[in-house]
């Protein structure tokens, strides 16, 4: 039987054969301790609840369109099986891509059967899915550091962290806090079951694999679990029995072979296939991922949604060596504070372990480092800080009389600051503007294109030059850069300008229909119709079902008067789409001027039809009677 102690001591457990260990236990449960268990629980909710308030009012934001509001297998539970067989971003990134997240998007199916495109019951079910993480923060940290005030600080630190943000205030950040509240579960339900050995408990055990598996399909960095717990028992127990040993392993191993199984059908493309690209470089960068990582852990600090470490580790390669410092020593510090302080030695090496898989030795296929990726390891360093926070209120110089009241000020101090950082930083994914704007203002290469997008869509065309010109600048074979930055150019009355950028986006790529016929528009809109057609022949040469270049060649031969031209390209137009009834009044007039009144005379009518009450209707009305008082 295990006897409860008082605060920060230790108990020993009763002497089995061959073993003897020393175990860290939680407070002595008595009536006056759960008052106080009740009052940090309820501290730890509201620091997780008041700071994400304000994001409960955004919008779906970047991918939340792609992977909830436009994809058909988000809409109902029914396809909750299809799910587990279809990677996670079909679709937007095409199929070289390795995301497998069932779960997320069972979890997006349940809200849209809540309330539809509803982006508030999104972002609630983030911030419930946050309270709960938070709160098996304070149970793990409370069973590790045996402080109810270290335990509660954790927790609550562990709430108000700006870098959560990006995993908490946008819905498409989901998946990081899942497969944290997974690894939380699936390690407290482990430790519930250690804490009774010699006694194997099957249930226990069984319940922990599969929140294992939740986790795994939550995101692949769940993958770290069994690390974890091979940890705990390393710092905080005793070596195991090898029955005991293999069990637990049989708990674990199951549920990863299921995974790995399920994943592989779903996936057309295997992660071992891109392990190998660009290594070193990946190797040298993982010392500046830690640093940036420690930064975003330990310094409240805004979200900056671009941190772009690496390439000052690839010009300056002693930087990046000095900073594998950082890694090393986590793991000096996970092994020298092992016997001496286990509390310090368990957070190093939760951080540790968990942040590697996001240093980029595994590719992740998105930008590293980010702050959503230290959802999972914040808990390694709010435990950390819940422990220094309390050693701190608990020291007593005898110099300073009111030290406990400046201790007490400076971790809300810290919890305030931390907590209005937070607050900023959510108006990041409030909306597609909030997080352009956030990207423009860290200046750096990447996402420089969709934030010129996002701005061109809200009508703010100069913002959107300025990123789209960024976009050529620092990914100069970004062709959808080239693309659009012409099409603002237009909208904005520099057409000229326009017609400057498809001409260096014709000289830099290959021949495609897509810059031809960007290229006819630009020349048509300087008012250059010979040169416009040219580049539309040139568009449907290369792409011969490209709808929008033939009707744009008609409307260009059109106006030069090459009416029999015009002709073959509207009804090369009409047999791949229907293009309207504007168009058909066009190929009705260049039928009326090679004189083929029939013909004119029935697209002049099928317009009418078309849009009978529309502003179309009355030209095409006109065209009409000229034709019968012609005649």
């Amino acid at each position: 039987m295990i006897s409860w102690t008082s605060e920060g001591s230790k108990i020993k457990m009763p002497k089995r054969t061959g073993e003897k260990r020393t175990v860290p236990h939680p407070t002595q449960y008595n009536g006056n301790n759960w008052m106080q268990v009740l009052w940090w629980i309820l501290a730890v909710v509201v620091a997780t609840v008041v700071p994400y308030i304000p994001s409960l009012k955004g919008n779906f934001v970047t991918d939340d369109w792609a992977i909830i509001v436009k994809d058909p297998l988000a809409h109902t539970l029914s396809n909750a099986p299809k799910a587990f067989l279809t990677d996670f971003l079909h679709g937007y990134f095409g199929p070289e891509q390795f995301y497998y997240r069932p779960l997320v998007t069972i979890t997006f199916q349940a809200n849209w059967e809540m309330a539809g495109p509803n982006p508030f019951v999104y972002r609630l079910t983030n911030l419930l899915m946050a309270v709960i993480t938070s709160l098996l923060v304070f149970y793990l940290a409370r069973r590790t550091t045996r402080s109810l005030f270290a335990a509660g600080i954790a927790g609550v630190f562990f709430a108000v962290l700006p870098s959560h943000s990006e995993a908490v205030g946008w819905i498409a950040g989901r998946t990081d806090v899942m497969s944290c509240m997974f690894a939380l579960a699936t390690i407290l339900v482990f430790i519930a079951a250690y804490d009774i050995r010699p006694k194997f408990s099957w249930p226990l055990a069984t319940t922990c694999g599969f929140l294992f598996l939740c986790g795994l399909f939550s995101k692949e960095n769940a993958l770290t679990i069994p690390a974890l717990l091979a940890g705990f028992v390393w710092i905080f127990g005793s070596s195991m029995r090898r029955d005991e040993a293999l069990k637990w392993s049989a708990v674990f191993v199951l549920p990863l072979v299921l995974f790995i199984v399920m994943r592989s059908r779903a996936l057309d493309v295997t992660l071992a296939r891109f392990l190998t690209i660009e290594l070193d470089k990946r190797l040298l960068g993982i010392g500046m991922a830690y640093a940036a990582y420690m930064r975003m852990l330990f310094v409240p600090m805004k979200v900056c949604v671009v941190y772009d470490v690496f390439p000052i580790g690839m010009k300056y390669p002693i930087i990046a060596v000095a900073a594998w410092a950082v890694p090393i020593g986590l793991a000096s510090v996970a092994i020298w504070a092992r016997r001496r302080i286990p509390v310090v030695s368990f957070s190093a090496l939760w951080m540790l372990v968990t942040l590697l898989p996001v240093t980029n030795i595994i590719p992740t296929g998105g930008l590293v480092p980010a702050d959503r990726f230290v959802f999972l390891a914040s808990v390694g360093s709010s435990t950390l800080l819940g422990w220094l926070a309390w050693r701190m209120y608990e020291y007593r110089p005898k110099s300073i009389r009111l030290w406990k009241l400046i201790a007490a000020t400076f971790i809300c101090w810290f919890t305030v600051y931390c907590s209005l950082l937070t607050v900023e930083s959510n108006q990041i994914y409030s909306s597609n503007i909030g997080w352009a704007q956030a990207v423009a203002k860290c200046n750096r290469r990447w996402l420089r294109q969709c934030s010129g997008y996002y701005f061109w869509k809200a009508g703010m065309l100069k913002e959107a030059v300025t990123e789209y010109r960024a976009a050529i600048k620092y990914e100069p074979d970004n062709l959808t850069a080239y693309l659009e930055l012409s099409a603002v150019l237009r909208a904005l009355g520099r057409p000229q300008e326009a017609l400057e950028v498809m001409l260096l986006a014709q000289e830099r790529f290959p021949p495609r229909g897509r810059i031809e016929y960007n290229l006819g528009v630009a020349y048509a809109e300087i008012g250059d119709l010979p040169q416009a057609a040219a580049a539309f022949a040139r568009a449907v040469e290369i792409q011969p079902r490209y709808w929008r270049a033939w009707r744009n060649l008609g409307k260009a031969n059109l106006k030069l008067g090459n009416y029999a031209e015009a002709i073959r390209a509207y009804e090369r137009a009409f047999a791949i789409t229907d293009l309207g009834p504007m168009s058909r009044i066009e190929l009705g007039q260049a039928y009326k001027a090679l004189g083929q009144i029939e013909k004119a005379k029935r697209e002049f009518s099928m317009a009418i039809s078309a849009d009978p009450n529309g502003p179309t209707a009355k030209l095409a009305s006109r065209e009409l009677a000229l034709l019968g008082s012609s005649n």
